[in-house]
């Protein structure tokens, strides 16, 4: 493990005791682009959730019970002593009695955990360095580079008129006010800025702005997120006036034939409440019976909803089916003409507010009793076998080429279950992951049935 020999060198050199390394990014978000796997270039662990403290001579990594057989797999024990996360604290308190420097990349912590760990090492005979830069980036070397993607223009023809436009009236007003400088922000912008004081009692304006974001999404004059350049684009300030509309909401009951129920009262009677059969016409989509569809999601034209769930945020495009007791995740987007089988779940991803949603691409088969999560995106016109499980840390073997790879199917995949041995112990129980056992083209996808793909 020369990465941490490297890190354990450069304590020394720099008078540190223990170094604590978080899992995240500047964002504090859980789904991070690969310059931020800073765990994973250090420790090997590939997960979504896990910290490590550094000591000069020894090392520890902690986690959470979902990722308890694939540490042992992925980390050497020779070099990390494998702990659960919620012995970490208890760790950290124990540095309390002893005279250490305990560094931390402030940056990549929370302000309550900064206050926190403060808290704890005030009276001490410890205490907390915060560092200028992180020691991990300095000493990998092939680091990917910060993610960084254009600004683009709406289309004029959902803009209302062209950006020039826009600015020379702006520049009009403020010349005829005798405004030297206008700071331009949406209104739910700075509402989030503010969130922990936003209520039913705030300003009208702010309210007004997150109702009206909300009847936009339900309307599908807006989604969560879109396909922009070929990349999948999150607009943040959807996601943000989602989270703060429940604190504009009271909570209400609501009294049925068989029960009540108790929930947020923008969300309670649910999209279609009061609806008539002119409506349902207009909007052009089938719903059966006992299909909870939350206000703010949208549902295209020619949908079939069988008994199945939406929840708020989520785009559910044209042609698509929501089979029998199906899960449209907050936010998740599904392509059109899509088959989501009974069972299934596309999970939601409602924050954090820059995190990538669920996304099933246009012509995608799931299979019964699956799901997908944590913002995985499965590319268009792939075949996901029945009883799969993808996340964010699920391998994804290429059976033919031996490629790994996390978090995207590629196009006209067929996948189905499989395993990997722990290579470092054979006897281990193996990990579960996803094998694309064939890629088609599109023709052929069009052409061929389910089982027919299915079958190798």
């Amino acid at each position: 493990m020369i990465s941490l020999l490297k890190i354990q060198k450069w304590m020394a050199v720099n008078n540190k005791d223990v170094l604590l390394i978080n899992r995240t990014d500047e964002f504090l978000s859980e789904y991070i682009a690969p310059y931020a796997e800073r765990l994973q270039w250090l420790t090997k662990f590939s997960g979504s959730a896990g910290r490590a403290i550094i000591e000069k001579n020894k090392a520890y990594i902690y986690v959470d019970g979902r990722y308890t057989n694939q540490v042992k797999q992925e980390v050497d024990k020779n070099f990390f002593e494998i702990k659960h996360l919620k012995e970490y604290w208890t760790k950290l308190e124990k540095y309390k009695k002893e005279k250490k420097i305990i560094a931390l990349d402030e940056s990549l912590h929370s302000i309550n955990e900064v206050n926190k760990l403060e808290e704890i090492f005030k009276f001490s005979k410890s205490s907390l360095s915060f560092l200028e830069s992180n020691p991990i980036d300095f000493f990998w070397k092939d680091q990917p580079k910060f993610p960084n993607s254009l600004a683009f223009l709406h289309e004029e023809k959902y803009a209302g008129d062209k950006t020039i436009n826009k600015i020379k009236k702006i520049q009009y007003k403020i010349k005829q006010d005798s405004i030297d400088y206008y700071l331009l922000n949406t209104l739910d912008s700075i509402a989030w800025k503010n969130k922990e004081n936003i209520n039913q009692n705030s300003e009208a304006t702010i309210i007004d702005s997150i109702n009206q974001i909300i009847e936009d999404l339900d309307a599908g004059k807006i989604r969560v997120a879109e396909k922009i350049n070929n990349e999948w684009v999150t607009h943040q300030y959807i996601k943000k006036a989602i989270m703060l509309s429940f604190r504009i909401h009271g909570m209400e009951a609501l009294s049925g034939p068989y029960s009540s129920w108790y929930d947020k009262a923008h969300l309670l009677k649910g999209k279609t409440a009061g609806w008539n059969k002119e409506d349902f016409e207009k909007a052009g989509f089938r719903m059966v019976p006992n299909s909870p569809v939350r206000k703010g999601s949208y549902i295209a034209k020619n949908v079939v909803l069988m008994p199945c769930f939406i929840n708020t945020g989520a785009y559910i495009d044209s042609g698509t089916m929501m089979d029998t007791f199906s899960r449209a995740g907050s936010c998740c987007q599904i392509g059109k003409n899509c088959h989501i089988s009974a069972g299934s779940g596309v999970g939601g991803v409602l924050e954090p507010a820059q995190a990538l949603p669920t996304i099933i691409e246009d012509n995608v088969f799931l299979g019964a009793m699956s799901e997908v999560v944590e913002g995985v995106i499965v590319g268009e016109g792939s075949v996901i076998s029945m009883g799969m499980y993808i996340g964010q840390s699920t391998k994804i073997v290429d059976r033919k080429s031996g490629e790994i790879t996390y978090g995207k199917i590629p196009s006209y995949s067929v996948i189905v279950p499989g395993s990997l041995p722990d290579k470092n112990n054979p006897s281990a129980p193996s990990l579960s992951c996803a094998v694309i056992i064939k890629k088609v083209d599109e023709k052929t996808r069009s052409k061929t049935s389910i089982n027919d793909l299915l079958r190798d």
